[in-house]
């Protein structure tokens, strides 16, 4: 498993996002999941960890994420363009391993010589190191939950 979201549910999630949610800010966080476990041998599951946002249409925009590490705020990664709609985009991150996984994060776009932030109203993003199984949204028939935050759960009570 690489991610707990599928791509229709990202895409219906931007849409429901840019109808009542999206407006004050240039570059949102869309969702994010994941599954950071205890770095030992012997473990059934694998590790991923996901973040995806979005942005309307901009011409030259770079969404990136700017993120910490136990205290340490020295990981910039960028984001792949994935899928456009008629006036968003939407970018993902794939982060490989566990030790580039950050506990706390922000997303930035660029365009030009200005950025932007979803810093999660000032408090930032945060994941509960080695917390296992995260996620920010999940299907429940054709409607997206939207936490609004990151969560911590067990996929394996919770059908996602």
């Amino acid at each position: 498993m690489d991610s707990l979201l599928t791509s229709d549910i990202i895409r219906t999630l931007a849409v429901q996002k840019a109808e009542w949610d999206f407006k004050p800010l240039r570059v949102r966080l869309l969702a994010a999941d994941g599954n950071w476990g205890p770095p030992n041998s012997g473990r059934f599951d694998a590790d991923f960890f996901n973040i995806w946002a979005m942005t309307f249409k901009e011409a030259g925009a770079e969404v990136m994420l700017q993120a910490a590490r136990f205290g340490n705020w020295n990981i910039y990664k960028p984001f792949e363009l994935t899928d456009v709609t008629e006036n968003l985009h939407i970018y993902r991150l794939r982060l490989s391993g566990q030790f580039e996984y950050p506990d706390e994060f922000v997303i930035r776009l660029n365009i030009e010589n200005e950025s932007f932030y979803d810093n999660n109203e000032g408090r930032n993003f945060r994941v509960k190191p080695h917390g296992r199984y995260f996620t920010t949204a999940a299907p429940a028939g054709t409607f997206i939950f939207d936490f609004k935050d990151i969560r911590h759960i067990n996929p394996y009570l919770q059908q996602i």
